[in-house]
């Protein structure tokens, strides 16, 4: 379920928390749900995404993981960086990518399109499910996969949602395109945050386990985790 070269026992070295290296180890943690949702799917079982609450598989340390986005990026421990700084990591590489690209895609036949997913990832897993995704073993050679925009706001797992879509693009540069929507920008978070009935980006990256002392701004001021990963994503999305 691991790549070899970056992983042993499904733990990353601790010499390999760079961009690449964490972008395998969250897509492979996804392949695993990816089964649970085909397995889901022969028993008849149906969720809608607030209400999924798969079983994850134990740590190799035998620890739970007490979320969607513990399982994906690993629990915090003494001897990995902490959730947030994956996050950061994540995002810069997914930056240098998206640098080489153009503004417009020119994207060739066969292409799978897929839009307005606003943070529902068991929606983005049902589609692979069905319709086949970027590992070798599920699709065509050659296919490609455009995603148009509005990855965040409303649903329960934008977070999860988001850093898979860029962990495929870190990993499949050629193959996975996404195209910013509206909702891809602080302001529009910002909005979706002030209803009552509703959540933005920025609400949903609060989540993040604290560690106050590992950032501070440029008066010197400790900083939620939350706020520094939400702009690590906006200057991606920028």
């Amino acid at each position: 379920l691991f790549d070899h070269r970056t992983t042993e026992a499904g733990v990353l070295k601790a010499e390999n928390w760079e961009g690449k290296c964490l972008a395998q180890f969250i897509f492979d943690r996804a392949q695993i749900l990816l089964q649970m949702v085909r397995e889901e799917v022969e028993r008849g079982e149906d969720f809608i995404d607030s209400k999924w609450k798969p079983t994850f598989p134990l740590n190799p340390d035998g620890s739970e993981c007490e979320s969607m986005l513990d399982f994906l990026v690993g629990n915090d421990t003494p001897n990995t960086p902490p959730q947030q700084t994956k996050l950061i990591i994540l995002c810069r590489e997914a930056f240098q990518v998206f640098q080489q690209e153009p503004t417009l895609h020119k994207v060739k036949a066969p292409v799978k399109v897929f839009g307005d997913i606003h943070g529902q990832f068991r929606d983005v897993l049902m589609c692979f499910c069905f319709y086949g995704g970027p590992a070798p073993q599920d699709d065509a050679a050659g296919m490609s996969y455009i995603f148009n925009g509005d990855f965040v706001d409303r649903g329960r797992h934008q977070v999860e949602t988001m850093i898979f879509l860029l962990a495929m693009k870190i990993l499949f540069p050629t193959r996975v395109f996404l195209n910013r929507g509206n909702h891809e920008e602080a302001g529009q978070n910002r909005a979706m945050s002030a209803h009552s009935f509703t959540q933005g980006f920025d609400r949903a990256l609060r989540r993040i386990p604290r560690h106050y002392d590992c950032y501070k701004n440029a008066k010197g001021d400790t900083e939620q985790p939350g706020v520094v990963v939400f702009d690590e994503f906006q200057r991606v999305f920028d």
